[in-house]
């Protein structure tokens, strides 16, 4: 009896220690994620941006290989970008716009079979219902996007808009010989809804005060610091940093900060969300900085809320939902540069088996296809590797359908 009593006692005192360990651990993250942000913004009042090119007079291997990455391509001239095959379809659409698309053929997406002409059309707008077709390529002023889709910007009153299709080409063999024109329809204007993750020093503020219209001159240009996700993007305006190289609080380095504001930086463009609470409408976090939580800032997309997103076991089945992978899973505790490097051209620090050695030992035996398989789609194909290092009895990746996560971190 006295034992139980004592047993009781113990287990009593044990479960005090850890609400009060589990309570620290908060309250110490709280405060790391603060101070982090703190210097961040300190950092921000002292310097201005200064471009990948400035970067790469002291920084030439990191700037090589960062720059054959997809992220300094994200927003490209059409004239040097357009897809080849995207540009034919354009071309044919501009002198056949009331012929009919070969149903199926050429197309996927749409809810009727569409004639070329609708490939030239953009809006209509959310907020002007403004919407109308180009009638010339060069009304074309961006490409977006390029290793999966491309999509193609047109500027109008409203900002910069999409036209009504994206295109696809990845088929299993790599080959571009699928040419989708796939719907897409988006009715925000770009820098509306996704330009933060797709440009360095994003001014949110000053895109929401100018004066868009064309006959103002407005452009892109004036809202960002560079078009791309460029050093600065991850590092902070660089101006400070050049004129005192010497102090290193004039420049961010996101691996001197803790593994959950490592994963929240990347998380901000790689983190599927509903809404950013100051923006219902925003995919994308338009005033994140190191040190924020970013499930204080956004509604990360949960299979308890958006099904749609996941798969019944959990994975992600959308694009980006990398960061909505790995906090379901027993890696969690890494950071995405755990694998990855951004300086270098495909990422990823050394190849998948000799990425498992490093941890597991060489005789790991993991599969890149059943660990890390392509589930999630980008694309007219499952082309995203699953990311949350969950494995069933039969070693396949799949996720944690009842995973559920506090704002608390």
């Amino acid at each position: 009896m006295d034992l139980s009593a004592n047993t009781k006692r113990l287990l009593k005192i044990t479960a005090i220690v850890m609400l009060v360990a589990t309570a620290g651990f908060f309250t110490a993250h709280a405060a790391s994620h603060s101070k982090a942000r703190a210097n961040a913004e300190a950092q921000m009042d002292k310097a201005t941006y200064v471009g990948a090119d400035t970067c790469k007079r002291c920084h030439a291997d990191y700037h090589q290989g960062w720059a054959a990455t997809v992220h300094g391509d994200m927003i490209q001239d059409p004239k040097v970008a357009m897809k080849p095959e995207a540009k034919a379809m354009l071309e044919y659409a501009l002198k056949n716009p009331t012929e009919k698309i070969p149903a199926g053929k050429y197309t996927s997406g749409w809810k009727e079979t569409p004639t070329y002409g609708d490939l030239l059309k953009y809006g209509p707008h959310r907020d002007s219902s403004r919407e109308g077709s180009i009638s010339s390529l060069d009304e074309i002023v961006y490409t977006v996007g390029g290793k999966w889709k491309q999509r193609y910007v047109v500027q109008t009153d409203d900002g910069h808009v999409f036209l009504n299709w994206q295109y696809y080409w990845t088929t299993e063999d790599g080959k571009d010989n699928n040419p989708r024109a796939h719907t897409y329809n988006e009715n925000r204007s770009y820098e509306d809804r996704c330009l933060a993750c797709h440009s360095t020093g994003y001014d949110y503020d000053l895109s929401n005060s100018i004066d868009r219209s064309v006959a103002s001159g407005y452009q892109m240009t004036d809202v960002v610091a560079n078009l791309g996700v460029s050093c600065e993007a991850c590092h902070g305006p660089g101006s400070a940093h050049i004129s005192n190289i010497r102090d290193k609080s004039l420049i961010i380095n996101p691996s001197e900060f803790s593994n959950q504001q490592q994963l929240d930086t990347c998380g901000a463009c790689h983190a599927r969300n509903n809404k950013w609470h100051e923006n219902t409408y925003r995919n994308d976090t338009p005033k994140f900085l190191i040190g924020d939580n970013l499930d204080e800032l956004v509604e990360i997309a949960r299979m308890e809320h958006t099904p749609n997103r996941f798969y019944e076991d959990g994975a992600g089945k959308s694009h980006r939902m990398e960061y909505n992978d790995m906090e379901q899973g027993p890696k969690a505790g890494m950071t995405c540069t755990s694998c990855h490097n951004l300086h270098k051209e495909n990422t990823l620090k050394m190849e998948f088996s000799a990425l498992c050695a490093s941890c597991h030992g060489p005789d790991h035996g993991y599969d890149i296809d059943k660990v890390m398989p392509k589930r999630a789609y980008s694309s007219n194909i499952p082309d995203i590797r699953t990311h949350t290092f969950i494995l069933d009895e039969n070693g396949y990746a799949v996720g944690d359908p009842n995973f559920k996560a506090s704002a608390s971190k």
